[in-house]
């Protein structure tokens, strides 16, 4: 038999805005405030519940769900960390993290990953990477009827003075006692068009070499 369920939910309204549920922790004036927990009921021999947050429906614009970390009036902000589950059998992988945005008819959404900018010091960095040895992959999607999406790696520029710009590298990857990866730069093939162009310059100056 299924165990009962709980339920928080905002009271409905025929015309008006439906109220809100929150659930929240203790504050606190001089301790750590409490914390707030929300999670999926785990099983001994089946799958562990899951965990849905989802944003409303609308008959015109539909509701976003934000995630944030809390601020710091000294210290450091507060993170956001997503992770999937690891996995313990002898041949079981850990979960997968996806970030995508839905269809649509016209357009789809956009997926947007930056770090902060700093007043005075460098900007927040930003890593991609897979574990030992699995592939990584970056891509656009290409389009039935208009032109393919493009893709760019640019590093950042400097308004400080005699500061150098930013470096973008792209090199293969090494090897202890075999052959070292490879690095290719090429421009996209057609089947009835031309080929695309690859192109390899150096930067210009207004006053020096």
């Amino acid at each position: 038999m299924a165990g009962g369920t709980s339920l928080v939910s905002g009271g409905s309204s025929a015309s008006g805005v439906g109220g809100s549920a929150a659930v929240s922790g203790g504050m606190s004036r001089s301790g750590a405030g409490g914390s707030a927990s929300l999670g999926a009921g785990s099983s001994d021999e089946s799958d562990g519940g899951s965990l849905d947050l989802t944003g409303g429906s609308g008959g015109s614009a539909g509701g976003s769900v934000r995630v944030v970390g809390g601020s710091g009036s000294a210290g450091a902000g507060g993170s956001v960390l997503m992770s999937s589950g690891e996995g313990f059998g002898a041949s079981s992988s850990s979960g997968s993290v996806s970030l995508s945005t839905a269809d649509g008819s016209s357009s789809s959404g956009s997926v947007s990953l930056s770090t902060g900018s700093a007043g005075e010091g460098d900007g927040g960095s930003m890593t991609l990477s897979t574990g030992s040895g699995g592939p990584l992959s970056i891509s656009v999607g290409a389009s039935g009827l208009g032109e393919g999406g493009s893709a760019s790696m640019s590093a950042g520029g400097t308004a400080a003075p005699d500061m150098a710009g930013g470096t973008s590298l792209v090199s293969g990857g090494s090897s202890a006692s075999g052959v070292g990866g490879s690095a290719a730069v090429s421009g996209g093939m057609s089947r009835s068009g031309a080929g695309g162009s690859a192109s390899l310059g150096a930067g210009s100056s207004d006053e020096s070499d």
